[in-house]
């Protein structure tokens, strides 16, 4: 889960490396304590999503997806679709805020 949290991140500064400046990312925002909001506004809104990912890639996997069943048996709200909303609520939300906080950083920067 590590791995695909750290390769979200990575895509997400190619993304904004590219779309910002061509000499990179880091060299071009301004070194301070808004700069440290904006990487970690954004690091707390990749959480969620990368739970719903994880979940779904490994729920590809059938004999995974068996030990899950039998896992979530006699446990209401734990099956893959119950699991996969509850991270779809508290992510939408959690995604907004941090969205809203990374764009007043950069107004502040």
């Amino acid at each position: 889960m590590i791995g695909l949290w750290l390769w979200m991140a990575r895509s997400f500064y190619i993304a904004v490396k590219g779309a910002v400046c061509a000499e990179g990312f880091f060299r071009c925002l301004p070194e301070g304590f808004w700069t440290g909001i904006y990487m970690v506004s954004w690091l707390f809104a990749a959480i969620p999503l990368s739970m719903l990912a994880a979940n779904a890639l490994l729920w590809c996997v059938p004999p995974l997806r068996r030990i899950f069943e039998r896992e979530a048996e006699g446990y209401p709200g734990t099956d893959y679709a119950s699991t996969q909303k509850s991270l779809l609520r508290l992510g939408m939300p959690l995604l907004a805020i941090c969205a809203a906080v990374a764009y007043l950083s950069l107004s502040r920067m």
